[in-house]
């Protein structure tokens, strides 16, 4: 991997907590400037063998033992230029795929896969088919080199008409995905209107936060429609995007892996990724625009609820999806116009 990709992650560990399927035992990948180690937790030290591969742009692996009936639960290697999918297989014939959650991208803002969540049903939610983002105006050439190989076949942007011309994304990879998008006003004048006061208290901002969510499911309906049905449709490798990566984002995400099956206690963890993943834009120093001054007034722990998530958030949008139609599923059905024959068809699609 060229350096430049490889520097900015310096100290940066990017973890990757899944059980083996049936095993509930942990594995993770971490990653600190050009080193990759994996880690695993077997009961009783049983030990795996560690497979590395690799896959083209079309997604046909490329399969290596790495390490045979490894008992010490720990691997390291450099990384190099392709994304690397690490695979445990036990004596049992079990095998789960582990990969780094957030991509290394020198330009990338909460880049990252929805790989590797566990459903109700026994399953694993496939890795390198979905992506989640924000904004992708700063990818270099060397990300779009790694990005390249992953075969991103569409990209929803869940952006404004402003936000994407004011940010556009120049893919530079070939062949260029397939955009699906919509144009739009983004008002938040009343959400704005309602935390711009220099006496609001960071409760008081979560509680208006807390509101905007419960919106979401309805208000940014069409953009979720179209999302699934391009996943229905297998128009995938797929990602996803706003300009965080977090909210209109966050909720799209959070009802896919609930559309697949994963259990509610993990989508809202992968929520809570984006506190981690999200590098806000740093204001320019003496800068005079409205957003500068809007922050200049706030206390600083209310600049950090604009621009974090809490549980609350995805919590008060699920739940308004499911009071208002009775169940995740019927808002599936008839909202986005996705039946239980669709949400079956996805799970088949989606995971292994």
């Amino acid at each position: 991997m060229p350096k430049p990709l490889l520097h900015h992650a310096i100290a940066l560990s990017l973890l990757v907590l899944w059980p083996l399927a049936g095993h509930g035992f942990p594995a993770e990948v971490e990653r600190s400037s050009d080193l990759l180690t994996v880690t695993w937790q077997a009961p009783a030290a049983a030990p795996v063998d560690l497979w590395i591969e690799y896959r083209d742009d079309t997604g046909q692996p490329r399969r290596q033992l790495l390490s045979p009936q490894d008992a010490d639960g720990r691997h390291a290697m450099a990384a190099g230029p392709q994304r690397p999918y690490f695979v445990l297989t036990t004596a049992e014939g079990d095998e789960q795929v582990v990969a780094e959650r957030l991509l290394p991208l020198q330009g990338g803002n909460n880049f990252r896969d929805l790989g590797g969540y566990e459903t109700a049903d026994g399953r694993t939610v496939k890795w390198g088919v979905l992506y989640r983002s924000g904004t992708m105006v700063k990818l270099t050439p060397d990300d779009y080199r790694y990005l390249g190989q992953l075969g991103i076949r569409t990209i929803c942007d869940f952006r404004s008409s402003e936000e994407r011309h004011n940010e556009p994304t120049d893919w530079l990879a070939d062949p260029p995905p397939a955009r699906q998008q919509r144009d739009y006003v983004l008002d938040t004048t009343n959400l704005m209107g309602s935390i711009a006061r220099p006496d609001v208290t960071p409760q008081q901002a979560k509680a208006v936060f807390a509101d905007f969510y419960r919106d979401v499911p309805f208000s940014y309906a069409d953009h979720y429609r179209t999302l699934f049905a391009e996943l229905l449709a297998g128009r995938a490798p797929l990602a996803f995007n706003c300009s965080a990566g977090k909210d209109r984002t966050g909720v799209a995400a959070a009802l896919l892996l609930s559309a697949l099956g994963v259990a509610r206690e993990q989508v809202v963890a992968d929520y809570l990724l984006s506190n981690r993943y999200y590098r806000p834009a740093q204001p320019t120093p003496g800068a005079n625009d409205s957003t500068s001054r809007l922050l200049a007034s706030l206390q600083p722990a209310v600049v950090q609820v604009l621009m974090g998530v809490d549980a609350s958030y995805i919590e008060a949008a699920l739940d308004a999806a499911t009071r208002k139609h009775g169940s995740l599923e019927a808002y599936f059905a008839n909202e986005l116009g996705v039946d239980a024959a669709d949400l079956r068809q996805l799970r088949d699609l989606y995971t292994d």
